[in-house]
């Protein structure tokens, strides 16, 4: 779904509205791809990033309820979906074996 960035609301015809875009060539992706920076995760994170996909920074909770126990146990009743993304992000380690069965669109069930 395409939305209007000034209003986060949907565009009235997604159709229409693909086929203004302009197609890029091989080389526009090229180029595009080595400006974005691989994402951090699991360990490489040294401190908390909101998302800025948009524009909407919901504030968070002032008290979350965590249990340290042979897990950690986080209340997500207390969470926005927002922070709630990130906290996950954060706590994710990259499977390189899940990523290349799921390129080659392969059972990614129990990929280790």
């Amino acid at each position: 779904m395409f939305l209007d960035l000034a209003t986060l609301e949907p565009q009235t015809d997604q159709w229409s509205y693909l086929a203004s875009l302009h197609r890029l060539s091989p080389r526009e992706v090229e180029r595009l791809a080595e400006r974005v920076a691989p994402p951090k995760v699991g360990a490489a994170i040294t401190r908390l990033v909101p998302a800025t996909a948009s524009g909407i920074q919901p504030r968070p909770a002032q008290v979350v309820g965590v249990q340290l126990a042979a897990g950690v146990a986080v209340d997500m009743s207390a969470l926005t979906p927002a922070l709630l993304a990130t906290l996950k992000h954060a706590a994710s380690m990259p499977n390189p074996a899940f990523y290349d069965r799921q390129r080659r669109r392969f059972s990614t069930w129990g990929a280790r």
